[in-house]
């Protein structure tokens, strides 16, 4: 074989790879990178593989946690959060945490084992179509209520599903009128300037 033929053939053989490398890399391209042996696109690391699953033991002290906080609070408020970006997210956990709130997300399984768990009844969550978070208000819901409501008119992202006052389920023109309840400050204000 002459130099140039097996040149031809190298060329051929190296141009048909480089093809195909290239249709699988723009085929693959959303999933993130990943490493093809011997490839011209050394680097790649496929999103799916960093995605673990949540080990058993995780899971359990996410409910330990969720069990927690839903007996400890007087009003767990559920928001959907899906186009809401991580700065406004950050906002909402700040303004809350002022108030002496707290805004926790967990997956829609978990959270609503721990509400059968802790005798939370009056929904069924399967029944909303969204993921969502909850913001728990461990003194007075009034505050937690308001800061959600406000949050929720400047960004429309979020968006208040109903919640839980005491243990019964409260739906979502229940939170608003809540939210728009004068503070436990104001309303003894008024009782006092009454009398």
């Amino acid at each position: 074989m002459t130099p140039l033929l097996l040149f031809d053939k190298l060329s051929y053989v190296f141009r048909r790879q480089r093809a195909f490398e290239i249709k699988r890399y723009k085929s693959l391209r959303g999933l993130g990178t990943f490493r093809i042996p011997g490839s011209l696109f050394a680097d790649c690391k496929p999103q799916f593989f960093n995605s673990m699953a949540i080990t058993r033991e995780k899971k359990q002290s996410i409910l330990k946690d969720l069990a927690e906080k839903f007996s400890r609070a007087k009003a767990a408020i559920l928001v959907d959060f899906n186009k809401l970006s991580v700065s406004k997210t950050m906002d909402l956990r700040r303004i809350l945490k002022e108030i002496g709130a707290e805004y926790k997300v967990a997956k829609k399984t978990l959270i609503s084992r721990v509400l059968k768990s802790v005798d939370y009844k009056g929904i069924d969550l399967d029944d909303l179509k969204t993921q969502f978070g909850v913001v728990f208000s461990y003194d007075d819901p009034v505050p937690a209520a308001q800061s959600i409501y406000k949050f929720s008119r400047v960004n429309e992202a979020l968006k208040i599903l109903g919640g839980f006052i005491g243990s019964g389920w409260q739906g979502k023109d229940r939170i608003i009128a809540l939210a728009k309840l004068p503070s436990r400050e104001i309303l003894l204000g008024q009782v006092v300037g009454v009398i």
